[in-house]
């Protein structure tokens, strides 16, 4: 389903100049203070488009009074695109990075790339910031979605959860520990992770080289990281299904 862009910025930046009668480069030097790309503000067609909530963000900051010793907008510094970004503010929805996701879940940045330019929107889903992609958390479960893990919530923040120390390890495990783990489902998306259940019947991710000759029911050496995604702890199947 295609998003009507005009309706989610239906202000013009231009329009709030002359309706408050303020320079075009004081507003855009508040814009770049106070709002955030994506979330607040976008380039349509070549010019500048607001938010309905962000217009009135701007109007009130425009509108507050100027303190005593506070530099006036209008003597602001040139700011370069570059520069903008790494002042991102700090609620930003995108909090979430693409590459630490990608280790994560032992998938390339290509492929991931990939999915992200198919299935997920600019602004909604995902955004530059400080010229790294991040996600916002519904950006991250579509995304997660779509490379068929059918993750939990719960699995979903282990996957940037870094691994706990081994005094925190749950059920007995040691972290860094080898189990016994049955293969339950292998991803033809992400040929480097698989799905398998342990011995208590809990179903967790299993990082390897290549999933290919890996079948339901098998039974493999797995690598406890202290996080539901582990590691294959020993070779790969010489055959599809056997060992």
């Amino acid at each position: 389903m295609s998003i009507d862009v005009l309706a989610v910025y239906p202000c013009l930046e231009e329009a709030l100049s002359q309706e408050l009668g303020i320079p075009i480069e004081m507003v855009a030097t508040a814009r770049r203070k106070h709002l955030h790309r994506g979330a607040d503000w976008d380039r349509v067609r070549s010019r500048i488009r607001l938010t309905t909530q962000a217009r009135e963000r701007l109007i009130e900051v425009l509108k507050a009074p100027v303190e005593p010793n506070a530099p006036k907008a209008d003597s602001a510094p040139n700011v370069t695109p570059e520069a903008i970004v790494e002042r991102e503010p700090a609620t930003s929805p995108f909090q979430h990075s693409e590459a630490e996701l990608c280790t994560r879940l032992g998938i390339s940045d290509k492929q991931l790339r990939q999915l992200r330019t198919d299935r997920l929107r600019r602004g909604v889903d995902w955004e530059l910031v400080t010229g790294k992609v991040r996600l916002s958390q519904e950006g991250l479960e579509r995304l997660i979605e779509s490379m068929a893990f059918q993750a939990t919530s719960a699995m979903v923040a282990d996957f940037l959860t870094p691994p706990v120390p081994v005094e925190a390890a749950q059920n007995g495990r040691r972290v860094g520990g080898h189990e016994e783990l049955v293969c339950f489902k292998c991803y033809k998306i992400n040929r480097l992770m698989l799905e398998a259940k342990t011995a208590a019947d809990e179903l967790v991710l299993v990082r390897v080289r290549d999933n290919s000759n890996f079948q339901p029911g098998m039974k493999m050496k797995c690598r406890y990281t202290g996080t539901r995604v582990w590691e294959l702890a020993q070779r790969l199947p010489r055959y599809r299904g056997r060992w």
